[in-house]
């Protein structure tokens, strides 16, 4: 258990190398990752609160009622791994249907389910990029960049 009260591998505190998902009435459990070339950066819960307010993840300090979908920042395993550039993977709340969504991501702004959708909001190539997905499916319906203007 690591101390946040989750299950991973991992070395320390801050490093989440896989996310484990357990399926106690199939007693049976999966990683995420199928192997140890990548670290877990950063995983946010998406799904539904208990209020009308869009959550993410226990930010805000209201917990999700029910988890739709995961979305886990993944970076390559190595001895600079935080400063590399990453994939993001949407998964459904079991781990068994994973997706690659984005690559060569610099960071993940947000993830929400907003008006029945998953908003996911990211940087890569100096711009924002967001995708909305169906919350049944996790099928992409849209992506939109948006340039960052450069400030002067």
């Amino acid at each position: 258990m690591n101390g946040e009260g989750g299950f991973s591998s991992g070395k320390g505190y801050f490093e989440t190398r896989n996310i484990l998902f357990i399926d106690a009435s199939d007693k049976v459990a999966h990683w995420l990752l199928p192997d140890t070339d990548h670290v877990v950066a950063e995983a946010t819960d998406i799904g539904e609160g208990n209020n009308t307010q869009p959550v993410v993840g226990q930010y805000n300090g209201v917990r999700l009622t029910k988890t739709i979908a995961i979305l886990a920042y993944v970076k390559p395993n190595g001895e600079h791994w935080r400063d590399s550039l990453g994939d993001l993977l949407l998964s459904d709340s079991t781990g068994l249907h994973v997706s690659k969504i984005a690559n060569e991501v610099k960071d993940v702004k947000s993830a929400m389910l907003l008006r029945n959708e998953i908003v996911i909001l990211y940087e890569r190539n100096h711009r924002l990029v967001l995708q909305a997905f169906d919350p049944t499916s996790l099928a992409k319906r849209r992506e939109q960049e948006i340039e960052i203007p450069a400030l002067k």
